[in-house]
């Protein structure tokens, strides 16, 4: 028998497991962002764990792991303009409860 939409889905969670009401609970406040919790959640842990673990009918496709490059650090000489003297007052202020 073929679903009518192989989009949609049921799912029941087990209400004796903490783990699976809590679950329940964040995705009943999420609204209408569900599928996109769903997906992010499993998309994060094939990531992180790959589809090994993940029991299925039909075998996964092999997940390709993307690394993301790090951020240039960008390094001035540029001396930073002091604060205001409001502002500098406030925060000598605030630091003043610390002096013994």
């Amino acid at each position: 028998m073929m679903k009518k939409d192989k989009h949609r889905f049921t799912i029941r969670f087990n209400p004796a497991d903490p783990r699976q009401q809590m679950i329940a609970e964040m995705l009943e406040a999420a609204g209408r962002r569900k599928a996109s919790l769903i997906t992010d959640a499993l998309y994060e842990y094939l990531m992180r764990y790959g589809n090994d673990g993940i029991r299925a009918i039909a075998p996964l496709p092999p997940i390709q792991k993307v690394i993301e490059p790090p951020e240039p650090t960008i390094v001035t000489n540029d001396i930073p303009e002091s604060p205001p003297d409001d502002i500098r007052d406030a925060i000598f202020d605030g630091l003043s409860v610390f002096n013994m």
